[in-house]
């Protein structure tokens, strides 16, 4: 008769691997249907945290206002309503590059609508 303990480890390996598959739908959904003013969580670097805000978007690509910084480790998790971007320059990346978190250099963590 399987024990408790090994039911809980069981329920809790199940628990992370659903959560982080619908976290990749989830990613996946809202650059499909993107909405102005969605806010991006990115890492550059191993320890380079940032935010972009949907600016505008096409068929096929997303353009973005960048945050003027960038934090060290997961600082921005601190800071959901922070609006403080360059509004003059625009960055734009195609839709599948970000479907795919294949953006040179640029991980999405999450997205916030």
């Amino acid at each position: 008769m399987p024990s408790v303990l090994a039911l809980l480890v069981i329920f809790i390996l199940v628990w992370v691997v659903i959560n982080a598959i619908s976290g990749e739908v989830d990613i996946k959904d809202k650059v499909e249907n993107p909405q102005v003013g969605d806010v991006y969580y990115v890492r550059y670097d191993k320890n380079e945290y940032s935010l972009m805000k949907v600016a505008s978007f096409t068929v096929d690509s997303i353009y973005f206002y960048l945050s003027p910084g960038r934090a060290e480790d997961r600082g921005l998790d601190m800071l959901p309503g922070v609006d403080v971007y360059d509004t003059i320059l625009k960055k734009g990346f195609s839709k599948n590059e970000l479907k795919y978190n294949s953006v040179k250099e640029v991980v999405i963590l999450k997205i916030e609508r």
